[in-house]
């Protein structure tokens, strides 16, 4: 099914020009301006466990969209550079360890349909970013769904969480070598986007109850809605300087 979706944008761009993600002008996937902007983007702790960019104009979310529901390969690296940011931030010191990005698990159904985990990819994208800056970072599939929920599009905060607690199991690495190296790490949850911060909530609640203490979760952007608005609009938005070391 991913493979034939891959056939079938192929086939349209033969036909149906490319246009901006941001704001639909033809040309590449994303112009310059809005890329100016998804890189121009504020990154706030929004809950004080997640670190996002604020995406007022949307931008951020359109380019997530393009890139999962659309199958824009070429704005991995831009996404993935999005959400490293993200991730330094949620470390808010020097980190001298090996950093693990652990990504959220993608629902069946989408996986099947899109062929590949978007979150999983804007995830390696990012550990390569960090690694490019001199941070020793990585990625492990760890997280499973052991429940499928619904699709969260249109929920509110309270049914999303509902939808999605229970739903996440996390493997260990059968090795004890290798146990023991996550277990040194210092390890953050990532998503593409956080609405009301359930699934990263689920994901945090999974890790804590397979003996892994996360450091923090990230996402590319924070894009809320509904009632979710209601609750980030009194949210901290600065950025922290804290520099206390990791321990």
């Amino acid at each position: 099914m991913g493979r034939m979706s891959a056939i079938v944008r192929a086939l349209l761009e033969l036909v149906v020009p490319r246009e901006c993600a941001g704001c639909r002008l033809a040309g590449r996937v994303l112009c310059d301006a809005c890329k100016h902007d998804l890189l121009g983007l504020t990154v706030a702790r929004i809950d004080g466990f997640t670190c996002a960019h604020l995406d007022p104009l949307g931008v951020g979310r359109a380019a997530v969209r393009a890139h999962k529901m659309r199958g824009e390969r070429t704005l991995t690296p831009v996404l993935g550079e999005t959400l490293a940011r993200s991730v330094r931030h949620a470390l808010a010191a020097q980190v001298s360890r090996r950093v693990v990005l652990i990504p959220a698990p993608t629902r069946r159904e989408a996986l099947r349909e899109r062929g590949v985990s978007s979150v999983g990819l804007l995830a390696r994208s990012a550990a390569h970013a960090m690694r490019a800056s001199g941070i020793d970072a990585g990625v492990s599939d760890l997280a499973r769904l052991v429940r499928q929920p619904r699709d969260q599009r249109g929920l509110g905060s309270a049914a999303r969480e509902a939808n999605v607690v229970g739903s996440i199991g996390i493997g260990l690495p059968r090795s004890q070598s290798q146990r023991q190296a996550l277990l040194e790490s210092v390890v953050v949850a990532v998503d593409d986007v956080v609405t009301t911060g359930a699934t990263l909530r689920e994901l945090r609640r999974a890790l804590l109850a397979a003996g892994i203490l996360p450091t923090g979760a990230a996402a590319v952007v924070s894009t809320p809605s509904g009632d979710a608005g209601r609750l980030v609009s009194g949210l901290r938005t600065t950025v922290e300087t804290d520099q206390r070391e990791l321990r």
